[in-house]
Order: C-alpha cells, then sequence, then structure tokens
C-alpha cells in the first residue's frame, strides 16, 4: 500500500504538535505526539521515545484534542463524483465552476463536472428513499430534484448557474429559474468520464464531512489533502478526526455479509420458539465492531483482557471485528484470491471472569483451528492459510460454563489477498 504524505517538519516551526493515535492492522496501537509522517512512515513520540510504522502496515491515525466542532449546521450536502461527501453552509454555481463554503468557513472551487449531486434538505427515511431512486436513474442530461409537499419529482434537462435564491434549469429550449426553496437537489450528468487517480483511504473531520483522499500535504495546522478527482481541500488539525488508509489485499469480515448465520440454545426445549427465546436470539445475534455488551456507541469498542504475571494486567480496546455468542456458527463466502484469515480471539474483557467457549474454524470441510477460547486467559492470535478455500465457517460452541459469559470477540478478523 503506497501513501504519499509530504511533510514541513512542524516540531521545528513552533506549533503544537498534535496527539495521535496510530491503529496497526495487527491491531496494535501506539499513542503519542505526531512527530514525522511521509509517504513511508509515520512516528510519533511519547514521554519515553520515539516510535516509528511503516504507513503499508497502519490501519487509521486518529487525532485527539482537537478543538470544539463549528457552531453551524449544514445546509447542503455535496457529493463528488470520487466519492467525498461534504457538509457545507452555502453552494453557488457560475460559469461552470462551484463555490463552496464548508462549516467552519473553508472556501472551495469545484468544477461541476467533478460533482455528482448536491442535497439543499433533510430528509425523512422516505424522503431519502425516494432521493435515492432519483439518484439511480439513468438519464443522459441533469436532474433538478423538486419536493412537493411530502414527495419529491425530477425533472431532465441541463443545469447552469445557482444563485442563493434560483436555480437555472434548461428544459426543452427554455431557461427557467427555479426557487432554491422548492429545490430538493441537483443530480450532474457523468456524461464526461472525469479522469481519477488511486484512492489511498479517507479522512474523516469533526464537521461530518467524508474526503476521499489520493494525496495529502501537511502544513503545521493544515492537512491539504487531494481527492482522486483532482480537489483540494483544507482541513485545520483540529477539526481532523481520522484518516483510515486503504489497502485493497485485506477485507475485513465485518465489511461481509455472511451467507449463513445459525444461532441455538443451550437446552433445546418446546420454549426455544417462544417470543422470549427470539427475542434472546436477536439480542445475542452477532454484531460488527460493536462489543455484545455495549451500552452505548461511547461504550461500543471490542475490549480484550492481556494477562500478566507481572505487573498488571493491560485491556486493550479494537474498533474492528466481530462479537459473537455461543452457540452461533458463521459462515463466509471467500474471494477467489484469499490467501490467510487472521484475527485475534479472546472474551470480551465485560465478562472475562466468567466466559469460556470453543472456537472451531474451518475452511471448507477442513478445521483450520478448535481450541478452548477462555476470559481467564490471554487471548490467542489466528495466521491461518485459506489459499483455495471457497468457505469460511465459524462455530462459537458453548464451553464448560455453559452459556454464561460467552461473549467471543474476534477483534481485527480479516482476510488478506
Amino acid at each position: 500500500m503506497t501513501f504519499i504524505l509530504l511533510l514541513i517538519p512542524i516540531s521545528l516551526l513552533g506549533a503544537t504538535l498534535p496527539e495521535i493515535e496510530v491503529l496497526a492492522l495487527d491491531g496494535t496501537k501506539q499513542s503519542g505526539t505526531l512527530d514525522e509522517v511521509n509517504e513511508q512512515e509515520v512516528t510519533i513520540r511519547d514521554a519515553n521515545a520515539s516510535h516509528t510504522l511503516a504507513i503499508k502496515d497502519v490501519q487509521a491515525i486518529k487525532f485527539s484534542g482537537a478543538g470544539a466542532e463549528p457552531a453551524a449546521l449544514p445546509a447542503v450536502w455535496i457529493t463528488l463524483v470520487d466519492g467525498t461527501v461534504l457538509q457545507a453552509q452555502s453552494y453557488r454555481v457560475a460559469d461552470g465552476s462551484s463555490e463552496v463554503v464548508l462549516l467552519e468557513g473553508t472556501q472551495i472551487s469545484i468544477p461541476t463536472n467533478r460533482l455528482r449531486h448536491v442535497r439543499f434538505k433533510q430528509q425523512n427515511a422516505d424522503q431519502a428513499e425516494q432521493w435515492q431512486r432519483a439518484l439511480n436513474v439513468n438519464a443522459a442530461g441533469d436532474l433538478l430534484v423538486i419536493r412537493k409537499g411530502e414527495a419529491i419529482d425530477y425533472l431532465e434537462g441541463l443545469l447552469r448557474n445557482v444563485s442563493a435564491e434560483s436555480v437555472e434549469f434548461q428544459l426543452d429550449a427554455d431557461w427557467i429559474p427555479v426557487g432554491r426553496k422548492k429545490v430538493e437537489g441537483l443530480v450532474y450528468s457523468q456524461a464526461e468520464a472525469v479522469e481519477q487517480s488511486p484512492s489511498r483511504g479517507q479522512l474523516f473531520d469533526r464537521t461530518g464531512s467524508r474526503i476521499v483522499v489520493s494525496q495529502l500535504r501537511l502544513d503545521p495546522q493544515v492537512l491539504h489533502v487531494t481527492t482522486p478527482a483532482g480537489i483540494e481541500i483544507a482541513r485545520p488539525l483540529e477539526l481532523v478526526d481520522r484518516l483510515e488508509f486503504v489497502d485493497d489485499n485485506v477485507v475485513y469480515l465485518s465489511d461481509l455479509e455472511p451467507t449463513d448465520v445459525q444461532w441455538s440454545p443451550l437446552f433445546e426445549t418446546p420454549s426455544a420458539a417462544t417470543i422470549s427465546e427470539k427475542l434472546r436470539a436477536a439480542q445475542l445475534a452477532p454484531r460488527r465492531d460493536r462489543a455484545l455488551g455495549a451500552t452505548s456507541d461511547e461504550d461500543a469498542a471490542l475490549r480484550l483482557r492481556y494477562h500478566h504475571e507481572r505487573g498488571p494486567d493491560e485491556i486493550q480496546e479494537y474498533d474492528r471485528g466481530l462479537a459473537i455468542s455461543s452457540r452461533t456458527t458463521m459462515t463466509f463466502e471467500l474471494p477467489a484470491d484469499a490467501l490467510r484469515f487472521k484475527a485475534i480471539a479472546g472474551i470480551d474483557e465485560r465478562e472475562a471472569a466468567r466466559g469460556d467457549v470453543q472456537l472451531v474454524i474451518r475452511g471448507d470441510d477442513q478445521v483450520l483451528f478448535d481450541a478452548t477460547i477462555s476470559g481467564s486467559q490471554s487471548p490467542q492470535s489466528l495466521d491461518l492459510d485459506i489459499e483455495k478455500v471457497e468457505q469460511l465457517t465459524i462455530l462459537v460452541d458453548y464451553g464448560e460454563n455453559g452459556d454464561t459469559g460467552d461473549h467471543l470477540n474476534l477483534c481485527e478478523a480479516r482476510i488478506v489477498k
């Protein structure tokens, strides 16, 4: 994985070094201040020393200690042809170029042929579904999308200038000014394909924007992002939430839809079909990137306890993975070029004192892994050969304690190609 980052050493310019947390692909984390970053490595400094990680081994960089979020609420939602989504306070178009003001005041010029669609109104679930249908229309021209009461309709034609008051729209041979208050959004024709650079990852900021990244340039307090469509967007470091890197050779299980999921109670009784059993089954259904025992979004992380003979135990949090209860079987279809299955298996720290399961992983009809996973032991790292395997089946079975505390976390569960 190649990620292009240009650096002006901020430590030499007297700027405050941002606090970051670097999450590696193997699930380990390093915290400290950002010391240096380039196209090959990121260096962070803690109280004792500097630590350098290769970018190809990094999943994400999270920024902490940022400033307050902008007080403005979004009035415009803008999506570029490369998938970038910007939340903005204003949008205008003149002579084929749009002028966008983001929530915190950053101004950007974007040619309209780099835009996929622009939305001006909040939507409920029904309106969002109608809007999606408009986006899926195979139109030869632009679409002007209008809201009539609770319904959304559209006209096909040609979009031109956009002001705060109106949208210029050509219908047949006539140019018609349409009041902005009536307009749900604009869908731009993609008649001319825009050449795009490879995507290296995504930047998420605290205003709600998600920017697809092709290149990055770091100034003392600003990240200058260039998207695959060639649009440069400046993000103040105080508004940057995280950078997530892309590796086409890694697929996370939590991003895949299982072809089959089955759960069965400890004792098969007639009550298994009752409402209470169905409710229990729903509560114990596998979760993606969220612990079974999570009580809130703030408490969602998958947690594992590492036991040490000397010194205190260590609790490690993971953002990616599957949380699975006993007795659950999950089956996944694997890509043809899959080579390895890697994960960290352990009982969720919330149930570590009680949890005990039998974890069996099969590749087609062959058992690849079969071991007891107990909360009284440190988690186990899995690295399994799945070359030429078509189906991966994960069975979390009951252990010595029945179903008590059986919350298995498969952290950083991923397919490596």
